[in-house]
């Protein structure tokens, strides 16, 4: 609706951005459409071509690392806790001393060491 409304009838004016890129997109045009015209002329070759992109897909697959997580485990936990509002520091230091220790009397591989 935007576009009816701006733009007006009858002959439009090409502008000098228009004449300067135009021909760069007709060449591009132009080539795209020779060389599909080519390969569609020798059409024998897509076989290769896919053949080629599997081998290279293969050796790729068991030349690049699989491994998505980290070698090392950081031993990370991030807790975010609110407070009661007028809490003390002490409370809130006790407070997360027992959260601590909940945390590692719930952990059984850290029991192992």
């Amino acid at each position: 609706m935007l576009n009816a409304y701006l733009m007006k009838g009858g002959e439009q004016k090409k502008t000098r951005f228009y004449n300067f890129t135009e021909p760069y997109f007709v060449k591009m045009n132009t080539g795209y459409a020779n060389s599909l015209a080519r390969f569609v002329n020798r059409k024998w070759i897509s076989f290769p071509i896919i053949i080629v992109c599997i081998g290279l897909i293969v050796l790729f697959f068991k030349l690049i690392p699989k491994e998505t997580a980290p070698y090392d485990d950081r031993n990370l936990i991030t807790v975010g806790v609110t407070t009661p509002e007028g809490s003390t520091y002490e409370y809130t230091d006790r407070f997360m001393q027992e959260l601590s220790q909940l945390i590692d009397d719930s952990i059984p591989e850290k029991k192992l060491r």
